[in-house]
């Protein structure tokens, strides 16, 4: 029972949003990853996100240069070298972006969010948005069947530290924390991970084609990591600031967020309203440090859970599940409550099914894993 809590704690502080991820391309969610499932009419797609979409001869000649800082196409494969190419693969202008907070729909009477407050709330003040500099930090086939191709941008390290008082890619968890304390309604979700889609139905050619691609994304990877977190601004960024009335051209006011009404239309650019220097500002930093330690939210629940709570409970009952398991717990069970001395446990024979192979990993993904086991990620060592 021990190790079902602190298991059930560890999957709930770390656990995805896969469920969810599915739900809304099929109708109405049913999962408790929106903030009131029985509450929401309607599956809608619309979110608010950075975009990383960018213009490239090799891409659909309607994309937008909203950033330059990386080129998704290092990561890719358009030519199918490594992947099995889709057949419902449909030429469309770049959309890739990072979702900060599933809004669903813009009408309330159907469970969502009227736009007018999101952007109230932002312009106002009340949420911050930093100057967005972010960096990828790896690349992977999730969770979900069949499963996708994301990169992520993890916080390094997860937690601030003396040493790295903003660790990288933390203006998102900045962000997300205080969108997730901020609103309530019935559609409001947010991540498990924050992620980029790059193919949502993923089939390999061949282990060795697997292992080729994610050395060929390690060495993007590397090449980014080594320039550090980039703000995302493009040239056509500077077109939705004219239309809304901004005038400073400078790339600190304008790596900022996206309102989209679903994965292919944005609505809205709001530029940052929360500008550097931060390390410099005491002030700065003491407000930063608060959002980001408070706690962070959990993607099934949209609670604050304070951290050091999740990770003692989970230890202790660990440690007790250890304890319970040894002669006394075996003896309550099996021996009428008497412990009658050491034992030699008979052998069990386990079977595997037939349609498992003892040699086939494809399906496990383990993010302990590195790219020398080419097990499906991308992963500097």
């Amino acid at each position: 029972m021990s190790f079902v809590l602190a298991g059930t704690l560890l999957y709930l502080n770390w656990g995805s949003c896969d469920a969810y991820r599915r739900s809304y391309r099929t109708g109405v969610p049913e999962t408790s990853d929106l903030l009131e499932p029985n509450k929401v009419k309607t599956a809608g797609n619309a979110f608010l996100g950075v975009s990383l979409a960018r213009r490239s001869s090799i891409g659909h000649p309607d994309s937008e240069n909203l950033q330059t800082a990386f080129d998704l196409n290092e990561i890719a494969d358009r030519s199918y070298e490594y992947v099995v190419k889709s057949p419902y693969k449909l030429p469309a202008a770049d959309t890739a972006h990072i979702t900060l907070m599933d809004i669903g729909t813009f009408n309330e009477e159907l469970g969502g969010i009227g736009l007018d407050a999101i952007v109230e709330a932002i312009e106002s003040g009340d949420i911050l948005i930093p100057q967005m500099e972010v960096l990828p930090t790896r690349v992977r086939m999730n969770y979900n069947t069949p499963p996708e191709l994301e990169v992520l941008f993890d916080l390094e390290p997860t937690y601030p530290t003396a040493k790295v008082p903003l660790p990288t890619n933390w203006q998102l968890r900045f962000v997300a924390n205080q969108l997730v304390d901020y609103f309530s309604f019935p559609s409001r979700a947010m991540p498990g991970r924050f992620h980029c889609s790059l193919v949502r139905t993923v089939n390999f050619r061949s282990y060795k084609a697997r292992g080729d691609y994610f050395k060929k994304c390690n060495k993007a990877l590397k090449g980014w990591r080594e320039a550090g977190p980039q703000p995302l601004v493009g040239g056509d960024t500077w077109n939705y600031l004219n239309d809304g009335g901004y005038s400073d051209r400078s790339a600190d006011s304008a790596s900022g967020v996206w309102i989209y009404t679903n994965r292919q239309n944005r609505t809205r650019y709001i530029p940052p309203n929360f500008l550097p220097p931060y390390e410099s500002d005491a002030e700065k930093m003491k407000l930063i440090s608060a959002v980001l330690n408070e706690g962070r939210y959990i993607s099934s629940l949209h609670v604050y859970v304070p951290q050091g709570l999740v990770i003692g409970a989970a230890v202790f009952l660990t440690a007790v599940a250890i304890i319970l398991s040894r002669n006394h717990l075996k003896a309550y069970l099996f021996q009428g409550g008497k412990v009658k001395g050491p034992t030699t446990p008979k052998k069990a024979v386990v079977e595997m099914p037939s349609n498992i192979s003892t040699t086939d990993t494809l399906s496990s993904p383990d993010s302990s894993l590195s790219d020398k086991d080419a097990f499906g990620y991308g992963v500097l060592t």
